[in-house]
């Protein structure tokens, strides 16, 4: 069978499968697997922005007209963000981040520590970033077991 990216086609169980190229081969995902994983990140989404802003003290009302929601629709909207009505699109992803003062990294990282990681890093310079980066392959290196002659 021929690799084609993106291609989408109709499976004898009625199901929608995706081939894509991936660095193996083509990988078939399940429409139902791509719908868990998009449910999953926007799940971390909603809570990392749930609890940024609350412990920032700003209001729903207040967070939705930072990022340009009209005063009526401003705190229902960010209420539904929070709780999974609605998802979130990568723009309006991006000016929550920005005005709550964290990054998009963060609200979607795999992990808490991982999240905690990012957002202790966030404000850091590049010339501080590329040095704590060579520390930890420094320190990796270092703990790697090493080959024996």
């Amino acid at each position: 069978m021929p690799i084609r990216s993106g291609l989408a086609k109709k499976v004898t169980s009625n199901v929608w499968c995706v081939q894509r190229n991936c660095a193996l081969g083509v990988t078939d995902v399940h429409h139902s697997q791509m719908n868990a994983l998009a449910l999953s990140i926007q799940t971390l989404i909603a809570t990392r922005m749930k609890e940024v802003r609350k412990a920032s003290g700003v209001s729903q009302r207040a967070l939705g007209k930072s990022v340009g929601l009209d005063d009526k629709r401003a705190g229902p909207y960010i209420s539904r963000y929070e709780s999974g009505v609605h998802a979130t699109d990568w723009e309006t992803t991006w000016k929550i981040a920005q005005s709550l003062g964290v990054s998009v990294a963060y609200l979607v990282a795999e992990t808490a520590e991982l999240a905690e990681l990012i957002k202790a890093v966030q404000d850091y310079e590049p010339e501080e970033l590329r040095a704590l980066a060579e520390e930890i392959r420094v320190r990796q290196a270092q703990s790697a077991p090493q080959a024996q002659d």
